[in-house]
């Protein structure tokens, strides 16, 4: 997490075919205009200019195998190791700003959300995830897990529509790849440094080369530093505990070994070996919430609805989050005085964790045509978080000490999210044969899969004195369960080349899940300390799902430049179980289905110079897993373990994970590069997505927690058994956190300096752009849209590079995400938590090579 790829100099696209002249002449005279706009060495850009140049060709693994990225009938974008340098990515939130149909959710570390094509994930806290994330191949299956190290790593694949035909199990919505760089024929140390503001420390460092004729190793290290660009305003900020310092710090190490074994010219094995450890600090952020006796004071603007006592209070946010919250007037009262701006208990952090993974494959050539190809897989990630939702931690809550209560323990202290704890680990294997004859059949690939995870995750409530730096002292544990899966697969893929420039693809995939349930023991009350995966197990149960996902594709080569496709395909991501409570037909939930059709085109125009692809697609989504409210049958149930009480009536049930409704998505994507000369360069990035609720549809969570005044949102109507069948209507909504529509542009400049021999320099700037965002299915608090401007200038001398840049440059201040919990403290209650970006920041990376 947070490493750059291998530090990449400026290079030339390599030198291919030929321009006309006519084409050339315009091209210079453009460069010519925007280099004497932005005040550089025109006559310098000039001088590079040797026509031929042609974009480069880039390799991708999308469909397992290295193809042209150009050549392949799927909606692909790869940043290689030279994009990972250049542009300063740093994770998935750099990939997205450039990554047209791609949006990451970066609430914690634990709770990572990326999106494509406007799925959203309406519960972030479900074990798996919309889009599936590979490492070489292998499944990261974990939110924790998937925003990897980027040290070392050759290629990052975002691969948009449904993959659940070749990938398998969540490959929803697409897939992320993570390619990690192979030793190279020849020995090569690197050295890297960066140094930047807000205390930006990073160091690195990787040899690679061959050991003999018939292996090669790379190894590699890496460590950074960062404290943030936000400031805490608690008073004991310098002393924490958890987040010192500023807000948004982290402190990461990782290392990487791949080795490579080439016993025969038709045998090679490659075995990798990845490990990083994180510790983040709490993200800068604020709440805004309801009043009770967790808050004492409302903060919301909208939506009055009066409770059981007391007069009627704002129950929603309507409009644009801000980015520092507006202090009330008895926030500025010396009994409940909140400093300005950003207030975070120092003892909170965002994550905590360690992760191992590993790969081993193997390749044989057996026989003409025919490749066998083996990958094991392994993967072993603990995690822990400990975050305060406190809106002014400074002082407790509002729950009284007398009379004693169950509430009694956590009078007067603040209150700590810590989910999830715990850790993931799996081993999985996958065979798969390759036939490749070249006529008729252009590629078929038969193969099977199998897997064995296990989850252990708890979720507590722990409870510390304010302004302090003590421990908790009171622990409520509502969830602590282990989650065992076993996956079997089998899936086939044929190419068929049925006309010279004419093409169908099919692919096939069926897919067994058993999914083993161990629910433990919870908190009986407020204890000192939590409960985890040792806890007693208090009932098991245990869940078989299957399914078939087919995928069928159509492409014509209209020219060897120019690629035209269709495809279908069927999407699945996995169902679950909940903690049983008094109804069984609710102990699990369905998969989510989608089937996604497409059509496409990928070009190459004016001699290799200018790169277009676009795709437009329509996806039919059904099964959306979410919160539902619970079902409270008249017979009661012996092995209930929670939520077995029906509530009193006219209150709110409680709810759980369940199948909630169906949306459809539309859009279209734009990607690609324009080399205007050997020197110049512009690259571009354009996504409009429509995602809305069908209609119909009503927000369970919402109308099941009474927020609703009957104006901004309509009033909840419940059944005779307390469930709410009407109100907080959402049918035509936009899905909640994602963007409508992203752009990217990027201009890079290579030149050189009469006074500088030897030094090739490049400078490049970026812009995006990301439309505002709903924070809530209602559709009634945004976040805002927001422009972000990045800047660099790269110096490279022989065996010495450098780089000075800035990421938003023009210090914009904007809130990046947000979340939304309703009914999560009782009837009429609910909180936003606004996430902030990072703010300005400059540094300098300086790198050897030998």
């Amino acid at each position: 997490m947070g490493f750059s790829g291998t530090s990449c100099p400026p290079q030339h696209p390599a030198k291919q075919g030929g321009a006309t002249p006519m084409k050339t002449a315009s091209k210079r005279t453009l460069a010519l205009a925007i280099a004497t706009a932005i005040g550089l060495p025109a006559g310098s850009a000039l001088a590079q200019q040797a026509g031929g140049a042609r974009l480069d060709e880039i390799t991708v693994t999308a469909r397992k195998v290295e193809e042209s990225l150009q050549q392949i009938p799927i909606a692909v974008t790869a940043l290689t190791a030279e994009d990972i340098a250049t542009r300063g990515i740093q994770g998935l939130s750099d990939v997205a700003r450039f990554t047209a149909g791609f949006s990451f959710e970066d609430f914690t570390g634990p709770l990572a959300a990326p999106i494509i094509r406007g799925q959203t994930q309406t519960r972030v806290d479900l074990p798996v995830q919309n889009v599936a994330s590979y490492f070489n191949g292998v499944y990261l299956q974990r939110n924790y897990m998937i925003d990897a190290s980027l040290l070392e790593m050759a290629r990052i694949e975002i691969i948009k529509g449904p993959q659940s035909a070749l990938y398998g199990r969540n490959a929803f919505s697409g897939a992320i790849n993570y390619v990690p760089r192979r030793a190279g024929d020849e020995l090569e140390i690197t050295v890297e440094g960066t140094l930047g503001t807000y205390d930006r420390r990073d160091i690195k460092a990787s040899l690679s080369g061959p050991l003999n004729d018939q292996i090669g190793i790379l190894l590699a290290a890496g460590h950074s530093e960062y404290d943030g660009s936000w400031r805490n305003n608690h008073p004991l900020a310098s002393q924490g505990t958890g987040t010192k310092g500023r807000l948004g710090g982290y402190d990461k190490q990782a290392a990487l070994i791949a080795l490579d074994y080439m016993p025969t010219e038709t045998l090679s094995f490659e075995a990798t070996w990845s490990w990083s450890s994180i510790e983040a600090e709490s993200r800068p952020q604020y709440s805004t919430a309801t009043p009770g006796l967790l808050n004492t004071f409302g903060s919301l603007n909208c939506s009055p609805v009066a409770g059981a006592f007391g007069p009627p209070a704002n129950r929603l946010y309507c409009g644009k989050l801000p980015v520092l919250p507006e202090r009330n007037a008895q926030e500025q009262t010396e009994a409940f005085f909140r400093p300005e701006g950003l207030v975070v208990d120092p003892r909170s952090n965002s994550q905590v964790g360690n992760s191992r993974l590993g790969t081993l494959s193997a390749a044989w050539d057996f026989a003409d045509e025919w490749t066998l190809n083996y990958l094991f897989g392994y993967t072993n990630t603990d995690v822990n978080s400990f975050g305060s939702p406190a809106r002014n931690p400074l002082i407790g809550n509002a729950i009284p000490a007398e009379p004693p209560g169950f509430l009694t323990p956590i009078a007067g202290r603040i209150g700590f999210d810590s989910q999830p704890n715990g850790g993931f680990s799996s081993r999985s294997h996958e065979l798969r044969l390759e036939w490749q004859p070249g006529e008729l059949i252009r590629r078929a690939a038969f193969g099977g899969f199998t897997s064995r995870s296990r989850d252990d995750a708890s979720a507590w409530s722990r409870w510390a004195t304010p302004l302090a730096l003590t421990p908790p002292e009171a622990t409520f544990t509502f969830q602590n369960q282990t989650r065992r899966d076993s996956v079997e697969s089998l899936f086939a893929l044929v190419t068929l080349d049925l006309a010279p420039r004419f093409a169908i693809t099919g692919e096939l995939r069926w897919t067994e899940e058993t999914l083993e349930l161990d629910a433990r023991q919870t908190s009986p009350g407020f204890i000192p300390d939590p409960l985890d995966s040792s806890a007693p197990v208090i009932r098991s149960q245990s869940d078989t799902f299957d399914y078939w996902t087919p995928r069928v594709a159509l492409e014509f080569q209209a020219t060897p430049d120019n690629l035209l496709y269709f495809s279908a395909a069927q999407g699945v991501k996995s169902g679950g179980q909940a903690v049983p409570g008094r109804d069984p037909a609710q102990d699990t939930y369905d998969p989510e289905k989608n089937w996604t059709y497409e059509i496409g085109s990928k070009n190459d125009f004016l001699d290799g110079t200018l790169r277009t692809n676009v795709a437009a697609y329509f996806i039919d989504w059904t099964g959306i897993q979410g919160s539902v409210a619970r079902n409270y049958p008249e017979a009661e149930r012996d092995d209930c373990v929670t939520a077995c009480a029906p509530p009193a009536p006219g209150t709110p049930v409680p709810v759980i994970v369940g199948n909630l409704g169906d949306a459809t998505v539309w859009g279209i994507e734009l990607d690609g590069a324009w080399l205007l000369s050997d020197a110049w360069q512009i690259d571009y990035a354009f996504a409009f997505q429509r995602a809305r609720y069908k209609s119909g549809q009503i927000s369970q969570r919402a109308a099941n927690a009474n927020n609703c005044d009957g104006i901004v949102c309509e009033l909840t109507v419940r059944n005779e058994l307390g469930q709410p069948i009407d109100g907080a209507r959402i049918g035509g909504n936009q899905l909640e956190r994602q963007p409508e529509i992203q752009a990217a542009l990027g201009l890079q400049y290579d030149f050189t300096l009469a006074n500088l021999p030897g030094v090739e320099l490049r400078a490049r700037g970026d812009i995006t752009w990301q439309d505002k965002q709903y924070v809530d299915e209602l559709n009634l608090a945004w976040v805002p849209s927001r422009t972000l401007v990045d800047a660099s200038l790269s110096a490279n001398w022989g065996n010495f590079n450098t780089r000075v840049w800035a990421r938003n440059l023009f210090d914009e201040k904007y809130v990046s995400t947000s979340l939304f919990l309703i009914g999560t403290d009782g009837p009429l209650s609910a909180s936003y938590v606004p996430l902030l970006g990072e703010r300005r920041t400059f540094g300098i990376t300086v790198g050897w090579s030998f």
